[in-house]
Formats: C-alpha cells, structure tokens, sequence
C-alpha cells in the first residue's frame, strides 16, 4: 500500500517498508520497519541487516523495555489504531522528553489530518497517511496556526521569546 508522507512540516517520498510478522526483509537491505513483538522474538538477526532498521509499537507501549535498544533504531512508529486513543499524544511527549529520543519518529495508522498539528507539538516529526488528499489536509493544518502560547517539544512558550 502506497503512503503518503509529511516530513519535518513538507510532503515527502516513503523510503520505508512495513515489513510484516511473516514477511521477509528487503533483499536489497532497503529501510525496513518491524514490529516490536518481532524486534523482541529475533534482535539478534537485525545485528547483520544491511539498511536502516526501525521498530513499531503500538500507541499503548511502554517505552521502558524498549529503552536499551534505542541507539539500535533509526526510527520508532507509533501505531495508532483508534483516532480516539489519546495515548498516542502522551508517548510521543515521553519519548522525546524522558527518553530523549532525536531520531524520526512517525506516527502511522488511523493518522487524520486534524491530529497533524498537535502531534508535532508533542515531538512527532513524520505523518504517514492513506491518501495523498489527507496528506494535503495535514500540511494546511500544520500551518493554522503561528503563534504557540504553550511550550512543547517543537518550540519554546510565548513567553521566552521576549
């Protein structure tokens, strides 16, 4: 299934594959995204892959099992299945700030375009959509609005800018 992407604010090509419990890795050591149940059940075969290497857990993961391994992934997906788990919100905010996670973190799933603005504040910095007309939905909503009065991970609060 083709994705369609907004990266750091700006729509962008997909160099990932979602690679299933009982699928093989890309051949050609392509970037690849595996679920954490699988990341789990065979680390020690992602020792010798090739290409870029992230994991997908769900948005009711606890990060801390997933912790020692961070400097192992290039990425973390955060699953969401429902648009109404709020989850999703509060393990980006932990993963940035507690976990002090810097390298892409993308959210994936029932992603709406209505969420694109407040999952960037909370630290995600790639969206992953179904259609590119969601995807176009998402960057207008990225720029509604310009001035922040609270802080969060994508800026400093009104206040510390004077």
């Amino acid at each position: 299934m083709k994705t369609y992407l907004v990266r750091d604010g700006i729509a962008a090509e997909d160099t990932w594959t979602h690679v299933g419990d009982g699928e093989e890795l890309p051949d050609d050591g392509g970037d690849a995204i595996v679920a954490e149940a699988r990341w789990h059940a065979s680390r020690s075969t992602f020792d010798r892959y090739p290409g870029r290497f992230g994991v997908r857990i769900a948005a009711a993961t606890r990060p801390e099992p997933l912790a020692a391994d961070f400097a192992r992934f290039d990425l973390i997906a955060v699953e969401i299945t429902n648009f109404m788990d709020g989850r999703v919100f509060s393990l980006g905010r932990l993963l940035r700030s507690r976990y002090h996670w810097t390298g892409e973190l993308r959210a994936c799933g029932c992603v709406l375009p209505d969420q694109a603005y407040f999952l960037k504040r909370v630290g995600f910095n790639t969206l992953e959509f179904d259609t590119q007309q969601r995807r176009k939905t998402a960057l207008r909503a990225l720029a509604s609005f310009s001035v922040r009065y609270q802080g969060s991970e994508d800026a400093f609060a009104l206040h510390r800018y004077r």
